[in-house]
């Protein structure tokens, strides 16, 4: 499968880098209320300040380029009006169902048409670790249509 051209933009932006604060990655406006979920929610899972410096609790090798260019890829995306991002429940669920508040799907767009993956993150009995169990994949996926 040949990568899909017309997305190169979104994977050759600079809009943060290594030294970029993971606060301000989370509390970007072009994320909207979804942003807080990147990365785990709650404390204790990570650490570090900058996505530079991210540690996620249990993982080893964090590449921080690849984490770089992640967020530049989601960022890239929604700025185009491109969807990054489902809310699968709605508000009254909810609201009735708290721990369904932070629930969604991350969607990294491929090819129209063409075959597709989920890919599913680990961690689930403690916090989502899908910046380094699933993003990268779908980022890679992704790239090859």
């Amino acid at each position: 499968m040949q990568a899909n051209h017309s997305m190169t933009n979104a994977y050759t932006t600079d809009f943060y880098t290594t030294d970029t604060k993971i606060s301000d990655v989370v509390n970007d406006p072009v994320f909207g209320k979804y942003g807080r979920l990147i990365f785990p929610v709650g404390g204790g899972y990570y650490s570090g300040t900058t996505l530079g410096e991210l540690r996620l609790i249990w993982y080893n090798n964090i590449d921080p380029a690849k984490t770089v260019e992640i967020a530049n890829y989601m960022k890239g995306q929604a700025e185009a009006d491109e969807a990054v991002f489902f809310d699968i429940y709605t508000d009254e669920e909810k609201a009735f169902d708290p721990d369904k508040e932070n629930t969604g799907l991350f969607f990294f767009k491929g090819t129209p048409g063409e075959r597709f993956a989920v890919c599913n993150a680990g961690g689930g009995f403690a916090y989502v670790g899908a910046m380094q169990d699933s993003f990268p994949h779908a980022l890679e996926l992704s790239k090859m249509g």
